[in-house]
């Protein structure tokens, strides 16, 4: 370990970083900079230690834990170089190879935590966790409803949908979004509900379009309009949605969603006119690979061949699909696993 990286060397990238620092920085715990003094921190505190307050276990298992840290920080599991070099080496040696240190000398001026010993000093300690953590429905009873006011699972749609999912009969995301319009009577909170129902077949049809250009099995415009019959995809597509989905869109705040989303809807989609379709649909893509700074992954010559230039899909991947089909969970999965983890069994 680095004497000045803290108590490891990759610390903030284990864990906290990244994946944990928002939520956590969200919920006022603490803030981006990893400052656990921040303003709505002291209400958050306090509603965590008025848990373990009530919780004995939790609480004997904490006043535990002080006191092996306050004891690891008197230096009471440090080995020093000095004190036995050979021995010193043959425990550091692992973390020796892991460092920068380009002296070993240099190396083993430094003190060196043995974890080992600390455990084996506090073997009691596994004891301890075991006792509270093993039950998994006694610490979700506990902190179930810190959880779900953190996280937002109060109000809105977000409570609609986590009441949709204690219906464990409905498996698939927009029978939950129907589910959740029973759940939610503020008229805002309802329209982002509806609006998920009107725009994801949009974004499905056009999704399963490229996927059928892209496959490897297509080499020509016709073959992408054989594939599109035999489908239904021209039967299936929203075209009574769009008028409405178009007005939509122009009163969307966010500027990058309604720009593409606009552009998806100018594709004109209409049988017998897949030439215009492809190309336009070349267009939008290209734009955005351009961006990218990324090659688009097919093209269309003067003569109706479609080149790929990319990984292919296989048509075979449709054949369990019809082009409505949702592709977006909108975070269902990840909401699904909250509830699991928050909700005690009955």
């Amino acid at each position: 370990m680095h004497p000045y990286a803290g108590v490891l060397v990759r610390q903030i990238s284990l864990g906290i970083n990244g994946r944990y620092k928002t939520p956590l920085a969200q919920c006022n715990i603490m803030d981006y900079n990893y400052t656990y003094n921040i303003r709505g921190y002291e209400a958050v505190g306090a509603e965590i230690d008025g848990i373990f307050g009530k919780w004995k276990d939790a609480g004997n298992l904490r006043k535990h834990l002080i006191g092996v840290i306050s004891r690891v920080l008197n230096g009471d599991y440090t080995l020093k170089g000095k004190l036995d070099r050979n021995r010193y080496y043959e425990i550091t040696g692992d973390a020796y190879r892991e460092t920068r240190f380009n002296d070993i000398d240099e190396f083993l001026s430094y003190p060196f935590l043995d974890f080992r010993l600390c455990i084996e000093k506090n073997k009691d300690v596994l004891d301890f966790y075991s006792s509270v953590f093993v039950d998994r429905d006694r610490l979700k009873a506990h902190f179930s409803d810190f959880w779900k006011t953190k996280l937002g699972f109060r109000d809105g749609a977000a409570r609609s949908l986590y009441s949709a999912l204690a219906d464990l009969s409905i498996k698939d995301n927009r029978n939950l979004v129907v589910r959740a319009l029973d759940f939610e009577h503020n008229p805002g909170e309802k329209q982002k509900l509806q609006d998920i129902l009107e725009v994801e077949p949009f974004l499905a049809c056009f999704e399963f379009l490229f996927q059928v250009v892209v496959a490897k099995e297509i080499r020509s415009v016709s073959d992408v309009e054989k594939t599109l019959e035999k489908t239904g995809f021209y039967q299936r597509f929203p075209h009574d949605m769009m008028p409405k989905l178009i007005q939509k869109i122009k009163t969307m705040d966010s500027t990058f969603p309604r720009e593409r989303l606009t552009q998806l809807c100018e594709i004109p989609v209409e049988q017998g006119n897949l030439r215009n379709t492809l190309s336009a649909l070349f267009d939008y893509h290209k734009n955005i690979m351009d961006y990218r700074g990324l090659f688009p992954w097919f093209m269309v010559d003067d003569k109706g061949r479609i080149q790929h230039t990319a990984k292919m899909y296989s048509l075979s991947d449709l054949d369990n699909r019809t082009p409505t089909d949702w592709i977006h969970d909108y975070y269902m999965s990840s909401l699904k696993s909250l509830r699991q983890g928050i909700e005690v069994t009955e």
